[in-house]
């Protein structure tokens, strides 16, 4: 048998010193170690009471719920479209209107005037600036 004799004296004070590095070994591992699964035991806790909580979302009958917003959400989007449409036809309406009436203004004062015209051959008068125009042309 093979037999290994330090080359130092085992004294208290290096007992006492090899117990000590060996017991700051030990406490900063278990130290290290218990971080590590202190992190782990929280994040496990956080999982389990997430858990614990879903079972009251009544899941299913919220997806439903969110299907059904879902949908009135993108028809509401679509009315929105239309409706900005039809107002910009409005405008475009609301002008037409404006010039309808202008025009049929015009026309109620044209029938009420009476105006006595001569033209003679080779001219022209305008009774209706300027839609209407009298002209007479000359013939050979």
């Amino acid at each position: 048998m093979l037999e290994i004799t330090p080359n130092f004296p085992p004294t208290l004070t290096n007992v006492l010193w090899g117990l000590g590095i060996a017991a700051a070994t030990i406490a900063a591992t278990a130290t290290v170690t218990w971080q590590i699964r202190k992190d782990r035991i929280e994040a496990l806790t956080d999982e389990l009471e997430t858990l614990r909580e879903s079972k009251d979302w009544k899941l299913p009958d919220t997806l439903k719920q969110l299907n059904a917003l879902s949908e009135t959400l993108r028809a509401d989007l679509g009315d929105r479209r239309e409706l900005d449409e039809l107002r910009k036809k409005a405008v475009a309406l609301l002008g037409l209107e404006e010039r309808v009436a202008q025009l049929q203004m015009e026309l109620e004062i044209a029938k009420t005037v009476s105006t006595e015209v001569e033209v003679r051959e080779g001219e022209a008068v305008e009774l209706m600036k300027p839609a209407l125009v009298l002209g007479v042309e000359v013939s050979s």
